[in-house]
């Protein structure tokens, strides 16, 4: 059976595409706002690649990890 005829493959690459769709946004507003602020950092934080990269990584995380937390909490209070 080919992937796309089955509804419920059909939305979970939905559900997945919206998924990347906002990673991606999230991602290049926090590349914007890294490129507006940069030139206000000090030399020695603006010019390390690898801080910046662990706080990109950092951010993805959040952006994977804050909703579900969020999530899991409104099914918690609709049980409690």
């Amino acid at each position: 059976m080919p992937l796309k005829k089955s509804p419920f493959a059909r939305s979970l690459l939905f559900v997945f595409a919206v998924h990347l769709t906002g990673l991606a946004l999230l991602t290049l507003m926090r590349l914007v706002f890294y490129i507006a602020v940069r030139p206000t950092l000090p030399a020695d934080t603006a010019g390390d690649v690898a801080l910046a990269a662990q706080a990109f990584l950092r951010g993805v995380w959040f952006d994977n990890v804050g909703p579900r937390k969020f999530l899991l909490y409104r099914q918690w209070r609709r049980v409690a």
